[in-house]
């Protein structure tokens, strides 16, 4: 298993972007899909609109404070999410298919922090 990127769910994309450029991550690619990525060194951050809450799991985004989602790529999602799941851990949406194009099943750690399980597809969608 290995981390595979940050993502921040924050009020002012555009004020978040200068904030983590004076950190040393770029960001090459204009945003798209409410978010964009930047890269320091080893560390991928998503920065993404907090309406991106509600599109994903229908939640309302918080009144202080941002949520965070750990993005993990594992070799078997589906065994690791069965796994996850028998020992009690809170699932938020099974294995799946993303517009994105990746398999991904999004559930809560103990302390109720949001992770994303993911494995790349074998081919992507159209």
């Amino acid at each position: 298993m290995q981390l595979d990127s940050i993502n921040l769910f924050v009020q002012d994309l555009e004020r978040s972007r200068q904030f983590y450029q004076q950190l040393g991550f770029s960001f090459d690619q204009p945003p798209k899909q409410g978010g964009l990525v930047g890269y320091n060194s080893q560390i991928k951050l998503g920065l993404y609109e907090l309406a991106w809450l509600t599109q994903l799991f229908g939640m309302l985004p918080p009144s202080t404070g941002n949520a965070l989602i750990w993005a993990i790529a594992v070799d078997d999602l589906d065994y690791t999410y069965q796994q996850l799941l028998s020992s009690g851990i809170e699932s938020l949406q099974a294995p799946a298919v993303m517009p994105w194009g990746q398999r991904v099943a999004f559930l809560r750690d103990p302390d109720g922090n949001l992770v994303e399980l993911f494995a790349q597809c074998p081919t992507r969608l159209a």
